[in-house]
């Protein structure tokens, strides 16, 4: 991006002469989900680290979060999306209701849409 900047008084004005596409991915988290709660309990945490949380993997880093633990029972992503109030991979009943609410009012496309106007 080229930016030419011109001094007007005690303002800056800005123009902006190129601008480059921003992109966007937009993870299918009612697939991830299903698929989740259809797996043992046993092997939900590690899905959900390594498969859906691994997109985020930067983030989590930026803010000192691991995927995973080193210690059992230690701070990583799992005990971070509880921490922040997100549904526990073990709920799965309550986790499947919300799935079906999600679906019927069309979440993801909503998403979709809202992003690809924005931009």
């Amino acid at each position: 991006m080229t930016m030419k900047v011109k001094e007007a008084g005690a303002f800056q004005i800005i123009k902006i002469s190129k601008v480059e596409a921003m992109k966007i991915v937009i993870e299918n988290t009612i697939e991830q989900y299903e698929k989740l709660f259809s797996l043992e309990e046993e092997e939900r945490e590690n899905y959900f680290r390594f498969s859906m949380m691994k997109p985020f993997e930067k983030m989590w880093n930026t803010i000192n979060v691991p995927l995973k633990a080193n210690k059992p029972n230690g701070y990583d992503v799992i005990m971070a999306t509880k921490m922040l109030g997100y549904l526990d991979v073990s709920k799965t009943e309550i986790g499947r209701a919300a799935l079906e609410n999600l679906k019927e009012i069309q979440a993801l496309q909503t998403a979709h849409d809202t992003l690809y106007h924005c931009c």
